[in-house]
């Protein structure tokens, strides 16, 4: 099914947008800032910082970040005060609540130290091999490993992980570039979506509020799965597969779209 590009169907979604309460979610890394070599280079611009600044300060708005990131490292990336902060695809919600028994953790963790020794064992000679140890999640980054390096370590880091995964003592999802080990249990970006949403809402009615999720990886799709039926869900950059209804070309598309809701709920002229 063709996908519209967002921008194309503003004034359709003023009149919904206008007047019902918004929750919207944003993805961090290739939503507000574009996918970069290394992790700690996704630097939000400033631009982007005070568009996020004033949709916090908009009345009936809520702004959620739902990232891949942990919750310290996504806080200290973004700074701003109103905003919804969710890590780790959702594991870390606000208050520091994380979904995973002690025990479940334990085991995970002594996964975790043995696949880390068996990967810097197997793959030490090739430079470029990101691993990042969010506690929770453990993320194998390759995406500055050398082109011509690529399909050998990623035959290599499958090689290492599928005997775990086979074995459901771990989940794997992969992403832009990345490998992501989880924990062995159903959490996701979606049921945090949910829980979020209900939160917000408490006692009303889903009809009268208006939900957008903007995402560009595939952990998103579990969110947009989850409000499909609810609300607008947007992907960043034109896919084959993905769930979402609509798409925005790139980070700049994002930035534009947030500005016409700014613009949009503070009574601003806006051009079409």
């Amino acid at each position: 099914m063709k996908k519209d590009n967002v921008l194309k169907i503003l004034n359709r979604l003023a009149t919904l947008l206008k007047k019902k309460e918004l929750i919207l979610f944003l993805d961090y890394d290739g939503t507000l800032t574009p996918i970069v070599s290394h992790p700690d280079k996704a630097i939000l611009s400033l631009k982007m910082r005070k568009l996020l600044n004033k949709l916090t300060f908009l009345k009936r708005v809520t702004v959620v970040l739902i990232s891949g990131r942990s919750l310290a490292d996504l806080k200290n990336k973004v700074k701003l005060k109103k905003v919804v902060y969710v890590g780790t695809h959702g594991y870390e919600l606000p208050e520091g609540m994380i979904f995973l028994r002690s025990d479940i953790f334990a085991k995970q963790r002594f996964l975790y130290g043995f696949i880390k020794n068996r990967l810097k064992r197997t793959l030490e000679s090739t430079p470029g091999l990101l691993l990042e140890d969010k506690k929770i999640i453990l993320s194998i980054h390759y995406r500055m490993v050398a082109e011509d390096k690529k399909e050998y370590v990623k035959r290599e880091i499958f090689g290492i992980l599928s005997p775990f995964v086979k074995q459901k003592k771990l989940l794997l999802r992969q992403g832009k570039e990345v490998f992501e080990l989880r924990p062995y249990f159903s959490w996701n970006k979606g049921k945090a979506v949910k829980k979020i949403i209900n939160e917000v809402k408490g006692e009303k009615s889903i009809k009268k509020m208006a939900v957008i999720y903007v995402g560009d990886d595939e952990t998103d799709e579990d969110a947009f799965r989850e409000i499909s039926s609810k609300g607008l869900t947007i992907c960043v950059g034109l896919k084959e597969k993905t769930l979402a209804k609509y798409f925005l070309n790139d980070v700049d598309e994002v930035g534009k779209f947030l500005d016409f809701i700014v613009k949009l709920k503070t009574g601003k002229r806006i051009k079409w």
